[in-house]
């Protein structure tokens, strides 16, 4: 008999809330406990946290919609649907309870790139438009560079890109 899978998982920052809760799934279940390891180790120091570059490391770059979802829920503290800016300067402690505080111009910073409807939040679909637009915008401009494609070819990429980003 299969039997659903709870573990413990570290949630959020000292002094705001309890640190623990009981959950179906951790980020461990998703993501390699090495690569957000490694992420957390690249940004130690106050100041140097980038999105983009910790999507990469954690490996929430490579991961499907339905993966970014299931990630969104678990970072989503208050399960509102929303990280809104006062659980983001937490972010990195859903990956480790012991992880420092976003600074306040990081936060400010990572609201700004994330939040693509513009009210002030980060929902789900905000996280995998983001996601997308970096990753393939990156996947596109390099196969535009090494291909030596013109500019008309370049510029339906980009049509096809904005197209993939609304769906």
């Amino acid at each position: 008999m299969l039997r659903p899978r709870w573990s413990w998982q570290q949630v959020t920052a000292v002094g705001t809330e309890n640190c623990s809760r009981w959950s179906k799934m951790s980020l461990t279940d998703i993501l390699s406990p090495s690569d957000i390891a490694a992420a957390l180790r690249d940004c130690q120091a106050p100041d140097s946290f980038s999105p983009k570059k910790f999507f990469q490391i954690s490996g929430m770059s490579k991961k499907s919609s339905s993966q970014l979802k299931d990630i969104f829920r678990i970072l989503d503290n208050d399960q509102s649907g929303f990280i809104e800016e006062d659980e983001l300067k937490y972010f990195l402690q859903r990956f480790e309870c012991g992880a420092r505080v976003l600074t306040s111009s990081e936060t400010k910073t990572f609201l700004a790139a994330a939040d693509h409807d513009g009210d002030g939040k980060i929902g789900a679909e905000d996280l995998r438009i983001w996601n997308t637009f970096w990753y393939q915008w990156e996947f596109w401009l390099h196969k535009a560079l090494w291909t030596k494609l013109e500019v008309p070819q370049i510029t339906q990429m980009c049509v096809r890109l904005a197209a993939q980003i609304q769906s």
